[in-house]
């Protein structure tokens, strides 16, 4: 529809254009003056369509998938829709099978999986005690296909690459390690209880 509007209010500009070079070939200043105002009027439109457009454009999901290490000790896989609209994932195209944790095809559990604007799911991928073994089997590209909820289809590609990062730090927060150590508080506690309980029986 926008390209039809856009091609229409193109068409329309340069007939104007070529009236009002004809009426000044013949002096006629109502012919060029009327031209002028059409040329006008027609500009105004073609820019509001222009706007309108990129301005629906935005209004779309956009999923994206990439590595997240917010889980300590583990390396996620995130799916992410970063556009205004839910998505509905229909497919991907890949050049290498992604593998999670437990075996399971990433894009087969994607298939038909719903993401709503702004949200994400995150898959276990590996430990991070495997990455020097294992991170050469996770890079991938390809293209993932999905719809909005009014069925209208979409597709982008993408690429993902867990190589190279050796050197940097997992975590930006020491709070993700602390946060994991503190689980560990309550099955220490009933460890020590059990050793009481055997002492007090012996």
């Amino acid at each position: 529809m926008y390209i039809f509007l856009i091609v229409l209010t193109t068409s329309l500009l340069i007939f104007s254009l070529c009236l009002a070079i004809y009426g000044i070939i013949l002096m006629e200043i109502t012919l060029v003056i009327s031209s002028l105002s059409v040329i006008a009027a027609t500009i105004s439109g073609l820019v509001a369509t222009i706007l309108l457009k990129q301005h629906k454009d935005k209004e779309r999901p956009y999923i994206s998938i990439e590595p997240n290490y917010d889980r300590y000790g583990f390396i996620q896989i995130e799916v992410r829709n970063d556009g205004t609209e839910t998505a509905i994932i229909k497919s991907v195209e890949s050049s290498v099978e992604l593998n999670l944790l437990h075996g399971q095809s990433l894009f087969i559990e994607l298939q038909s999986v719903v993401i709503p604007s702004q949200h994400s799911i995150k898959y276990p991928l590996l430990p991070i005690a495997e990455y020097s073994d294992k991170s050469a089997e996770y890079n991938s590209h390809g293209t993932i296909h999905y719809t909005n909820i009014g069925n209208k289809k979409y597709k982008n590609p993408f690429i993902f690459n867990i190589e190279g990062q050796d050197g940097s730090f997992w975590h930006d927060e020491e709070s993700i390690k602390t946060h994991f150590e503190l689980q560990k508080i309550p099955k220490e506690i009933k460890k020590v209880g059990k050793k009481l309980e055997r002492i007090k029986e012996d």
